[in-house]
């Protein structure tokens, strides 16, 4: 037996003192917009054009290479500089440094 729901109806009702969730600010919205697409859509677009470029330049020893090596030293960094801080606390910084994380 099939049950049938009806979805046109609204089965939550918001409370009458409930503020809303969007951010009403404009100068907030535009600093979404941009972080958006800074971060998500520049970098599908680069990564496409990467992709297609590979039909006019391969990938050689030389790239193989730099992309061992900048991940070593990117993990190498990473691993110890959050032991660093998480085990020993041993990173103090400027206060413009902390006010910006």
């Amino acid at each position: 037996m099939l049950t049938q729901i009806d979805v046109t109806k609204k089965s939550v009702q918001p409370a009458k003192n409930q503020k809303s969730k969007t951010i009403s600010n404009d100068y907030i919205k535009n600093l979404q917009k941009k972080h958006f697409l800074l971060y998500n859509i520049i970098p599908a677009i680069v990564t496409v054009i990467a992709l297609a470029s590979l039909w006019w330049h391969l990938i050689g020893s030389v790239e193989i290479r730099l992309l061992i090596g900048m991940w070593a030293l990117s993990m190498i960094g990473m691993s110890i500089g959050l032991h660093r801080y998480f085990a020993h606390r041993a990173f103090k910084t400027s206060e413009t440094m902390r006010v910006r994380t």
